[in-house]
């Protein structure tokens, strides 16, 4: 008999390991922020007391985003999937808030049903050989410059500070000018890009900082996951020998924020897909 609850620290590892089958990037800090701060946006399915499913949420001042909704490949399409989502809707309707979610192309007709509208398509890019790349010591001391980070709310539209703050980790890598920002770190064999964000203009900036990343985390498979309307962003990193590897479509229930996807050159998805 399946059955649906909320999830435990031990099962993790479980989610973790489906998520690896389907090439999809989970980070084990990011799990524990969603049940440290949100264990009730945080489901399993279990198969007696074997977990089969997950699928979590993260909340914001005005928006919750879905993420993490996964089910073992013996039980799909057998309503297991559609039990988790319909679980975590009736929660995130109590929260009052727009919501968000990142869909593979052929599940959009499932998402369409619940009343989802596409807003936007985001690629994904995957940078898998070393490079030889120079950064001269005034580039390298102008991205050790303290950005404020004020206009990250500008750009999303609804203060994300504590998300912020949780993605932090020991590997991660903080590069900054004047105009812009850019975070990296590893997640098991990758090393991820979340958030990067260039102010409208500051096309400059936007090359020091994939240079800066580059130069020191040379070598590595480095993936980030892009608005395809910022046109700037994949021009610049395409430039540098990024190959696009896939494609997944933003999706809204509700009156859609004032997100500024040209300021976004890597989006912070949180095992955003569905």
């Amino acid at each position: 008999m399946i059955n649906i609850g909320w999830i435990k620290v031990n099962y993790f590892i479980n989610l973790i390991e489906l998520a690896n089958n389907e090439n999809w990037i989970v980070g084990e800090d990011e799990l524990h922020f969603i049940y440290n701060n949100y264990p009730h946006l945080f489901f399993a399915a279990f198969d007696g007391d074997k977990p089969i499913g997950f699928i979590t949420a993260v909340l914001h001042e005005k928006s919750s985003w879905i993420g993490n909704f996964i089910v073992k490949p013996d039980y799909r399409n057998q309503g297991v999937g559609k039990r988790l989502f319909k679980t975590l809707m009736k929660a995130l309707k109590l929260e009052n808030r727009v919501i968000y979610l990142n869909a593979n192309i052929d599940v959009i007709p499932f998402y369409a049903k619940f009343g989802f509208q596409p807003i936007v398509d985001i690629c994904r890019f995957e940078l898998n050989q070393k490079i030889n790349i120079n950064l001269s010591s005034n580039i390298a001391q102008e991205l050790e410059v303290i950005s404020s980070k004020n206009y990250y709310k500008t750009v999303f539209d609804e203060d994300r500070d504590i998300y912020l703050n949780s993605i932090l980790s020991k590997s991660s890598l903080n590069l900054s000018t004047n105009n812009g920002f850019l975070h990296s770190k590893a997640i098991g064999k990758n090393i991820v890009v979340m958030p990067w964000i260039v102010k409208n203009g500051a096309y400059f900036d936007a090359e020091k900082l994939i240079r800066g990343l580059i130069y020191f985390r040379n070598g590595k498979k480095i993936v980030m996951d892009v608005p395809s309307i910022n046109i700037d962003a994949k021009t610049v990193i395409t430039q540098y020998n990024f190959v696009e590897s896939g494609k997944t479509t933003q999706m809204v229930l509700g009156n859609k924020l004032n997100i500024r996807y040209d300021n976004i050159y890597a989006m912070p998805s949180l095992g955003a897909y569905g």
